[in-house]
């Protein structure tokens, strides 16, 4: 059942469910299943993530111990190696000077070959150069190290030295510290960048050019993705009106989010855009998460939950009791509701009127005080929702030990676990105490009732 875990491509994506069908999957004679515990960390562009995870397996009443542990590989480390070189280092200069520019509202720097050969050379003579900044061993400007086949409107370098073997963290650091160098880096009219890293040295060299970019494709050559994890694993090729080719790491940090993909913003003759080809997947609102955008997306096309404006849903922002039963109301259609108003704190014109009344036919809730415009908990708010769709059973126990097994909300978050609605991120910890949040709502409300 291992080996079965092992052949799963783990992503950011991968629930703790899917293992768990996986290795429910694989398994022979009857054993059963049921996790110990279980820590998933995401991949990031610096780093990798990973899948930690303890089983217990059951047979004939003998139970032993399954260990999982699969690395989830780093985002967008697929650079190009045809016509080009670049080392990941390199490469991630070339995204963190384009996430600083993008912050400016600046256009983002796609990487050509030329620029690279001579960032390469520039980064190995400056070891032991002697002479002034920007001046080459031989004497001359750092500009002869281009080819001059490269056309160009004007260049500029940046350089950095450290004390110990460089890395695209420490270099952006310097130069963004520097005034002069981070002056370089947001410079308006640059189109192209080459970076050179070797030992103790990284270099930038910048270009501007009159010819903008006439087409561009992806490393896959197509533009349109599955999803936006599939596409961060990418980058962008673009060619020119003078034909030179250039690349882009594809992340999503510095690309703008638009109805059915994003665009990025480039000099080029057209708008550049890349297609997802499951729109619900995404989302306009800028401040969701692409994990979250399905539910979110689900619950504000079927009027459940409204965004605050056209570009954010206010996902962070704290619920209140009222709005946790005012979206449960709207997700069971509005229906009316039969029940006398006997709550002392609940007025006709609140905006949850008819939720309260609504919970009280369904036999959610009781009179009493309501307390419709106090913060709500996560344990209490996930508990409703479960309740308001028949209670259903969860396959598993739940791996949460924050709380009490004898606590109300314990079956109902036991059920969202095993349902992947939440996930144990190895501390254990559910938090039930915690405001639920506008996004956290939405996921609840969403696979609750999708």
């Amino acid at each position: 059942m291992s080996s079965a875990a092992g052949k799963m491509n783990m992503t950011n994506t991968t629930t703790k469910a899917q293992v768990m069908e996986v290795i429910t999957a694989a398994a022979k004679n009857g054993t059963k299943a049921e996790w110990k515990s279980f820590r998933k960390v995401d991949a990031t562009y610096e780093s990798k993530g990973g899948v930690t995870a303890y089983l217990n397996l059951t047979l004939d009443g003998k139970t032993r111990e399954l260990y999982i542990n699969e690395v989830i590989p780093t985002l967008g480390n697929n650079r190009p190696e045809k016509g080009i070189a670049v080392s990941e280092d390199e490469w991630n200069i070339l995204r963190l000077t384009n996430i600083e520019r993008a912050k400016e509202g600046k256009k983002l720097l796609t990487m050509p070959a030329a620029l690279q050969k001579a960032t390469a050379v520039r980064a190995r003579e400056n070891v032991n150069n002697t002479q002034p900044a920007h001046t080459r061993p031989n004497g001359t400007s750092y500009k002869t190290a281009v080819p001059s086949s490269f056309k160009n409107t004007g260049l500029g370098e940046n350089m950095y030295k450290c004390t110990k073997t460089v890395t695209a963290q420490l270099a952006m650091r310097g130069w963004m510290n520097s005034a002069s160098h981070k002056a370089n880096i947001l410079r308006e009219n640059y189109q192209y960048l080459g970076v050179g890293t070797y030992e103790t040295e990284a270099v930038q060299i910048f270009a501007s050019s009159s010819k903008k970019i006439k087409s561009y494709t992806t490393s896959t050559g197509k533009t349109t993705f599955a999803d936006e994890e599939a596409m961060a694993g990418e980058y962008l090729i673009c060619t020119d009106q003078a034909g030179v080719k250039s690349y882009l790491p594809l992340d999503t940090t510095y690309m703008k989010k638009v109805k059915g993909g994003y665009t990025i913003n480039l000099n080029a003759t057209k708008t550049v855009k890349i297609k997802i080809k499951n729109a619900s997947s995404t989302s306009s609102y800028t401040d969701v998460d692409a994990a979250d955008a399905k539910a979110v997306a689900w619950v504000v096309k079927n009027k459940i939950m409204e965004p605050t404006s056209k570009n954010e849903f206010y996902s962070k922002a704290i619920c209140t009791k009222g709005d946790v039963f005012n979206a449960l109301y709207k997700a069971n259609g509005s229906p009316t509701p039969k029940a006398l108003n006997h709550f002392p704190d609940v007025k006709s014109t609140d905006s949850y009127y008819k939720a309260a009344l609504w919970a009280v036919d369904k036999g959610l809730i009781e009179y009493g005080i309501f307390e419709g415009k106090y913060a709500y908990q996560r344990g209490y708010a996930l508990y409703y929702v479960w309740q308001s769709i028949g209670a259903p059973k969860a396959s598993q126990k739940s791996t949460f030990t924050d709380y009490k097994d004898w606590v109300f909300y314990a079956d109902a978050v036991a059920w969202a676990e095993s349902k992947g609605i939440i996930k144990d991120n190895g501390d254990h910890k559910f938090r039930p105490d915690d405001a639920v949040t506008r996004v956290e709502l939405a996921k609840f409300i969403y696979y609750a009732y999708k």
